[in-house]
């Protein structure tokens, strides 16, 4: 018994044309202009031949295939981390000297805090400071309140790996002193973790002081959040920011370093 097949004639496949072959499609573009040779001798001063076409921000966007849509935000912000009755108790506290460190001259750069490196940081910042203290339980309302502050805003907007707070900063700026502090970024060179989220939060009420604005940088220009009692500010601790002089009455903050694993 014999059996005999036949073969299925095979359809020709035609490519399949992707959106970014279709727009290029659309652009008559001259090819003589395309194949047009440059030579160039190595000593010669190079002189682009004005034959080739520069491409437009169109054109380069159609070569891209996008595979999901991703937004990375500068910035972001809670309207109200704290009430303003919490403000005050949080800038009493941080002025305590007994739930809080003793305040001190703010250093940065590695400075130990002695008369003599503190007039080379007042250069670069003048801003008092004391540690909100994490061990006792009159403070742990601060720290519940800013983790949750924290996890919410890094969900939404960040996603980050965060694993810890590193230390809750309170910070004064006195028109006394022309407090402020100068244009800088967070993350360290070097430490025992890497610094991936800043927080600052408004302690003051806005008509107690002038000046003292926090400047975040991506730019030339800066954004200018607003100032609002209780508002949390997030951004990146890699972000160039400063806080401008304060020219009248005082500035108090709250600022926290949010650490995490090494970027990848």
């Amino acid at each position: 018994m014999t059996t005999s097949s036949t073969k299925k004639p095979v359809a020709k496949k035609t490519p399949v044309k992707t959106p970014a072959t279709k727009a290029r499609e659309k652009k008559s573009v001259d090819k003589s202009i395309i194949e047009a040779p440059i030579i160039v001798e190595a000593s010669d001063e190079f002189k682009p031949n004005k034959k080739y076409i520069k491409p437009t921000t169109n054109e380069v966007a159609s070569s891209n295939w996008w595979l999901d849509n991703t937004i990375n935000e500068n910035w972001a912000f809670v309207e109200r981390v704290f009430t303003p009755e919490e403000c005050k108790k949080i800038i009493e506290i941080g002025e305590s000297g007994t739930l809080a460190s003793p305040m001190t001259y703010g250093m940065t750069g590695g400075f130990d805090n002695v008369e003599e490196n503190v007039k080379k940081v007042a250069k670069i910042r003048r801003s008092p400071i004391s540690w909100i203290r994490s061990d006792l339980e009159d403070n742990r309302w601060i720290y519940l309140r800013m983790t949750e502050a924290i996890k919410t805003i890094n969900q939404q907007f960040f996603g980050y790996e965060l694993t810890e707070i590193q230390s809750l900063q309170f910070t004064s700026y006195d028109a006394k002193e022309k407090g402020f502090y100068g244009k800088h970024i967070d993350m360290m060179y070097q430490g025992t973790g890497t610094r991936k989220l800043s927080v600052t939060v408004q302690l003051s009420d806005p008509n107690k002081y002038e000046g003292g604005d926090l400047l975040i940088y991506y730019g030339e220009k800066p954004d200018k959040p607003e100032k609002k009692q209780g508002m949390g500010v997030f951004f990146p601790g890699y972000t160039l920011h400063e806080v401008t002089p304060v020219t009248k009455g005082k500035r108090y903050s709250l600022v926290a370093w949010v650490l995490g694993p090494k970027f990848k």
